[in-house]
């Protein structure tokens, strides 16, 4: 079985009236503080674990603190909004497309953005590729979308309903996989 530990970043430096998406934001002075509460989470020694991080300094700044080598995917990133990248979600609610986005955001994208089924399928690439390898043990720091995303496709949730489940800034997730099923050992620890 492949064992992979996800971890949301720590809290962003943003109001959270922003849309963010893939913009690289920085973190709140409580980074330090929440760094060691989602170590605490994982195994004493992660010598045997391989990092991998969103190369946006939230995920990536994470990663580092775990002291191990890490490697930055660009599939790990989280969705990319676009043209609304940095906008109010106020100021895009006036937007004449954002009715219909709202109405199918799975399929949808945002303009000149992407949908989330876009970034389920980079993710679920990315998944892919780690199975597929040598390696049984990994941590993977990303982003509450991409994690969502890709934890609905593995238990065939509909991504309409992705937002169901709660990942938290800081949050884990540990999933076992094998070559035709998945456990979710726990969910947001």
């Amino acid at each position: 079985m492949t064992e992979i530990y996800f971890l949301r970043h720590t809290t962003p430096d943003i109001e959270l009236v922003y849309c963010y998406g893939q913009s690289d934001i920085g973190l709140k002075e409580s980074f330090e503080r929440e760094a060691r509460r989602t170590r605490a989470q994982l195994p004493e020694d992660l010598s045997p674990y391989k990092v991998y991080s969103s190369p946006l300094q939230r995920c990536y700044r994470l990663a580092q603190k775990l002291k191990q080598p890490v490697i930055r995917d660009d599939r790990l990133k989280e969705i990319y909004f676009g043209r609304w990248e940095m906008l109010r979600w106020e100021e895009i609610e006036n937007d004449p497309l954002y009715k219909e986005w709202r109405a199918d955001f799975a399929h949808i994208p945002a303009p000149q953005g992407e949908s989330f089924r876009d970034m389920a399928d980079r993710m679920e690439a990315f998944y892919k590729d780690l199975l597929a390898g040598e390696e049984e043990k990994f941590i993977v720091v990303s982003h509450g979308g991409a994690i969502r995303a890709l934890l609905a496709r593995l238990i065939e949730m509909p991504l309409k309903n992705m937002f169901q489940l709660n990942i938290d800034f800081g949050g884990v997730t540990l999933i076992e996989a094998g070559a035709s099923n998945v456990k979710i050992k726990f969910l947001n620890r």
